[in-house]
C-alpha cells in the first residue's frame, strides 16, 4: 500500500486540500496519508515529523494554487524565500529523497510556475510532471487520475535506478568486458563453423554461410539476407560489410541454400531463380532483428547446373538484390524529417506618443506633456493622447468602445476559469488613465500633502483600517524593491490608494473626481478594441514587460516603451500588480454589459496586470488577482483614472 505525503500552503488550498485528503484515506486508508493539519500532535519538532514522515513516504502530493509561488508574510516578504518556511522545507525533503516520487498537484486554475521563479533549491520541482485537480464537476474525475497514477506501481520513483544501471553499463570496465565477450565468442564460431557448415555442405542441407558483424561495437539493429550460392562453392567464409555501408551499424546474417547437383538446363535455372529471387526479396523485407534464433532452411529442392551461364546470372542477381538492399536501409535510417513552422502573429499598438526609455540607474522623471483639460463635452481627442492633470501626472485618453472581457480556451490555452465565459463589454463613457504607475515620488507629494492625517481623503473602512492598525504612514519596508523616485509604489493597501486618488481629486480643483479603474475600465485600457491577450498582442514577449523575477526587483515606470497598450499606458504587464475599485467576484457575466460596476460587496479587492515576481500567464490582461485590501506586499501597486461618467 503507497504512503502519501501531501505538502500545501493552508492560505493558499486548504479547502480543496481536505477533498483531496479524503480521497486518499479512502484509497490507502489514515495511517498512509500525511498531513501536516491533523498529523502532528501538539508540542512536537515540526521539521523533524516532516522528515520523519518524508522519509516513509512513497508519494509527495505538492499542491499549488493561485497564490502558491508568490505568498507573502506580513512585512510582505515572499515565504518561499525564507529557508525556514515549512512548504519549502517539505519539498526540498521530498525532492531530496530517491524513492519518493513528487507528483505538483495544480487547484483552482493555477498554472505551473517556471524554474525561474523558485529558490534554487526548488528548481527541480519544475521539472516534475504536473496533475490538474479542479473543482466540480471534474473534481471526482481528476482525482481518480491521481489515485490511478499513485497506485502504478512503475511510477514509484524508477528513475534513480536507470541512472544507477546506466552509469554501470557506460563504465570502462563493463565495455571491456562485453567487448572481450564478443571476441571470444566470434574466434570461437570462427574455428567452429567451418567444418561443421562443410559438413552440412556434403549432406546437402541449407547452412548458414557467413555472418558479417558490424564494424561499430554495439549493434542497434539486425538485417537479414537470402543469398543463393553455388553449390560447387568451396567452405562458407567469414565476411564484413564496411560500417560506411550504412550510417548506422547493423548485425546481417547471410544464408545459403545448398542442393544436389542434378543437372538442368540454363534457362530452367534462371526461370527457378527468378522465384526464389522474388521469395528472398520478401523474406529480407519481413525478417525482423533477432540473433541467432535460428536457422533459416532452404524451401526449394530443384536441381541445378552449375554451369557458368547460371552462375553469372546468380551473381549478378544476387550482387544486384544485396546493393539494394543495403541502400535502402541506408535510406530509411538516414532520412531526416524536413522541419516545420508556424508563423506567430504579432499585432503592432498603433500608438501615437513615444517615450525613450530611461536606463535603469537612472532617476530622471518621464518628460512632461503637453497640459490638456478634461472637458467631456468636448470634441473628445484621439485614443492615447497625452495630458498632465493639476498634480504633474501624465494621463493618457481611452475613448468609449467595446471589447471581449475575459478570457476564450479555444484562443488563449491559460485561459482560467474565473477569466470565463468571455463576454462582450461596452464602456459608453470616455476616461482617462495614468500613463505610468504611480511613483515613489507621486505618492510622497501625497504623503507631504497630509495624507494619512486628512480624515477627508480616507473611506470610512480606510479610517477604521488605519485606526485598528495603528497606520500613521506610508510602509518604508520595502525600499529594497523599490527606492528610486520613478519607480512604482509599492506595499500600499487598496485603502492608501483610494485615499491617493481623493487627495488628487482634491488637488484638481475642477469638479473632476478620480478614482481607482473599475475591472472593466482596466482591461480595455490594456488590450483595446481588439481584446489582445496581452497589451501588446496576442504573443508573449518577455523584453517587453518586467516579469518572471529577472531583474529581482521593480523597473522605472518608463523602462519598458515596447510594451504600451493600444493608448500608451505603460506596465499593464508587470512590474507591479494594480488595485481597481471592484470587489472580486469569482464569476463573470456571460450577458453583454454597458459600464459594468462590479460586485456590490466581498472579501477581496482585484489586482491586475501581474508583477516584476509573476509567472507570465499571470501578465495576460485578462488575468484576474484577489487579495485582501488591507494587504501590503512588495508586488502591489495602482494607477487611478478619471472617468467622465456620473459619480
Amino acid at each position: 500500500m503507497a504512503k502519501v505525503f501531501i505538502s500545501y500552503r493552508r492560505t493558499d488550498s486548504s479547502q480543496i486540500v481536505g477533498r483531496i485528503d479524503d480521497r486518499l484515506e479512502a484509497a490507502f486508508g489514515r495511517k498512509n496519508v500525511f498531513r501536516d493539519l491533523d498529523s502532528i500532535h501538539g508540542g512536537a519538532n515540526f521539521v523533524g515529523k516532516i522528515n520523519e514522515a518524508i522519509n516513509q513516504t512513497d508519494v509527495a502530493l505538492i499542491v499549488i494554487g493561485l497564490h502558491w509561488i508568490d505568498a507573502t508574510d506580513d512585512k510582505g516578504n515572499r515565504r518561499l524565500d525564507n529557508p525556514r518556511d515549512f512548504v519549502r522545507l517539505e519539498v526540498e525533503a521530498a525532492l531530496n529523497r530517491d524513492s519518493c516520487r513528487t507528483i505538483p498537484i495544480l487547484v483552482s486554475g493555477a498554472h505551473m510556475p517556471n524554474d525561474t521563479m523558485f529558490p534554487d533549491s526548488l528548481k527541480p520541482l519544475a521539472l516534475r510532471n504536473a496533475m490538474s485537480v479542479r473543482d466540480d464537476p471534474d473534481f471526482r474525475r481528476d482525482m481518480e487520475r491521481v489515485l490511478e497514477e499513485i497506485k502504478t506501481p512503475s511510477g514509484i520513483s524508477l528513475q534513480p535506478i536507470a541512472a544507477r544501471v546506466g552509469n554501470i553499463l557506460n563504465s570502462p570496465l563493463i565495455i571491456a568486458v562485453i567487448t572481450g565477450l564478443f571476441v571470444l565468442v566470434a574466434a570461437f564460431l570462427a574455428s567452429w563453423l567451418p567444418p561443421y557448415l562443410q559438413a552440412q555442405q556434403q549432406n546437402g542441407t541449407a547452412t548458414a554461410q557467413a555472418l558479417v558483424l558490424p564494424g561499430s561495437a554495439t549493434p542497434i539493429g539486425v538485417s537479414v539476407a537470402l543469398i543463393v550460392s553455388p553449390t560447387s562453392s568451396a567452405t562458407p567464409s567469414m565476411t564484413r560489410i564496411p560500417a560506411s555501408a550504412t550510417n548506422k551499424p547493423m548485425s546481417v546474417i547471410l544464408v545459403t541454400a545448398t542442393v544436389p547437383d542434378t543437372p538442368v538446363s540454363a534457362e530452367d535455372s534462371a526461370s527457378t531463380l527468378d522465384a526464389q529471387d522474388a521469395q528472398t526479396a520478401v523474406a529480407a523485407q519481413t525478417l525482423t532483428a533477432t540473433l541467432f534464433t535460428h536457422t533459416p532452411t532452404a524451401t526449394r529442392t530443384p536441381t541445378i547446373d552449375t554451369s557458368s551461364t547460371v552462375n553469372a546470372i546468380r551473381t549478378q542477381r544476387v550482387i544486384g538484390t544485396h546493393a539494394a538492399q543495403l541502400t535502402l536501409i541506408a535510406a530509411r535510417w538516414t532520412r531526416t524529417p524536413t522541419p516545420s513552422f508556424t508563423p506567430t502573429y504579432t499585432a503592432t499598438p498603433t500608438i501615437t506618443p513615444t517615450l525613450t526609455p530611461i536606463p535603469p540607474t537612472t532617476t530622471n522623471v518621464p518628460p512632461t506633456p503637453t497640459p490638456i483639460l478634461p472637458t467631456p463635452t468636448a470634441t473628445p481627442p484621439p485614443a492615447g493622447t497625452v495630458r498632465t492633470d493639476a498634480a504633474g501626472i501624465a494621463q493618457v485618453f481611452v475613448p468609449n468602445g467595446c471589447f471581449m472581457m475575459g478570457s476564450d480556451p479555444a484562443k488563449d490555452s491559460q485561459a482560467r476559469p474565473d477569466e470565463q465565459p468571455q463576454h462582450k463589454v461596452c464602456l459608453t463613457h470616455d476616461y482617462w488613465i495614468d500613463q505610468y504607475d504611480v511613483t515613489n515620488a507621486a505618492f510622497d507629494a501625497f504623503v507631504k500633502a497630509g495624507g494619512y492625517s486628512t480624515d477627508a481623503f480616507w473611506s470610512s473602512d480606510g479610517l477604521a483600517w488605519k485606526q485598528s492598525n495603528k497606520i500613521s504612514g506610508p510602509d518604508t519596508t520595502c525600499t529594497q524593491y523599490s527606492s528610486e523616485p520613478q519607480q512604482p509604489r509599492v506595499c500600499v493597501s487598496w485603502y492608501e490608494a483610494e485615499a491617493y486618488a481623493k487627495w488628487r481629486t482634491q488637488t484638481a480643483k475642477d469638479g473632476t473626481n478620480y478614482q481607482l479603474p473599475t475591472e472593466a475600465e482596466w482591461e480595455y485600457a490594456a488590450r483595446g478594441p481588439q481584446s489582445f491577450i496581452y497589451p501588446w498582442g496576442d504573443g508573449w514577449d518577455s523584453s517587453k514587460a518586467n516579469v518572471e523575477n529577472t531583474i529581482g526587483k521593480t523597473s522605472l515606470v518608463n523602462q519598458y516603451p515596447a510594451g504600451k497598450s493600444w493608448v500608451g499606458a505603460y506596465d499593464m504587464a508587470g512590474n507591479v500588480w494594480q488595485w481597481t475599485a471592484d470587489w472580486y467576484d469569482a464569476k463573470y457575466n456571460s450577458t453583454p454589459q454597458s459600464d459594468p460596476p462590479g460586485a456590490s460587496s466581498g472579501q477581496y479587492r482585484v489586482l491586475r496586470g501581474g508583477s516584476w515576481r509573476s509567472p507570465q500567464n499571470y501578465a495576460r490582461s485578462a488575468y484576474r488577482f484577489s487579495l485582501d485590501p488591507a494587504g501590503r506586499f512588495n508586488s502591489r501597486g495602482f494607477r487611478v483614472a478619471l472617468p467622465f461618467r456620473p459619480f
